[in-house]
């Protein structure tokens, strides 16, 4: 069974300074190493990982793409009223073929024209906060304590919900909201932090609205 090394496919190569990883773009370094290595970093290949002036330049290239079908689709309408002048009737379905055809792929690169923009919005966003924390690792912590809150609080209303009386226990209850008050602070400063670093506020608030939804504290039902 062959052994696909994750720890150096994790690591980019880039000494032709393109903003690839050498290893994928290099017919030559390929040859060097087992089919499992090559299809593990390609299968594996985020778009949130590529820098972002390569995520604008791929944003450019499909808005070229797009203006080139709108083209073509404008040069088809005038083909077919060229030829209804001159009593082509049997081109109509033909010409509705083409039609249909572009646009599909219209539709098809406005798909990957938001996964793109998504992808640069974030790594935009992640850089950001890196520096705002100092460092990845640092990053990866605040999320994991984030998460780890989360947790927390899903518990402990659990637990409320399921075995305590909203009389008997009402004082443990209390303690609960203090606690879930806390932790929706922690999480509107988290939020309102990634918020003021996001190049576009109107994106991120249509991706992460949940999120600011989701850290406003609910009062015990007895209050």
């Amino acid at each position: 069974m062959i052994n696909v090394e994750k720890e150096n496919i994790s690591e980019m190569i880039d000494e032709n300074k393109d903003m690839l990883d050498d290893r994928i773009v290099s017919l030559d370094e390929s040859k060097k190493e087992g089919a499992s290595n090559i299809t593990y970093r390609i299968a594996n290949l985020r778009l949130t990982e590529l820098p972002q002036d390569l995520l604008r330049n791929m944003l450019n290239d499909i808005d070229t793409e797009q203006d080139n079908l709108t083209q073509k689709a404008a040069t088809l309408e005038r083909t077919l009223h060229k030829e209804l002048l001159q009593g082509y009737g049997a081109v109509i379905d033909e010409r509705k073929k083409e039609a249909r055809m572009i646009e599909r792929e219209f539709e098809t690169l406005s798909d990957d024209l938001e996964n793109v923009y998504d992808a640069l919005q974030n790594r935009i966003l992640t850089n950001k906060m890196e520096k705002t924390l100092g460092g990845r690792m640092q990053l990866y912590l605040s999320e994991g304590l984030i998460f780890s809150l989360i947790l927390l609080v899903l518990g402990f209303l659990t637990y409320e919900y399921l075995y305590l009386d909203s009389v008997l226990d009402a004082d443990i209850i209390m303690k609960i909201f203090y606690l879930d008050t806390l932790c929706c602070l922690v999480f509107l400063t988290e939020f309102t932090l990634r918020y003021q670093r996001a190049e576009d506020k109107w994106w991120f608030w249509r991706n992460h609205w949940i999120d600011f939804i989701t850290s406003i504290p609910l009062p015990p039902a007895s209050l």
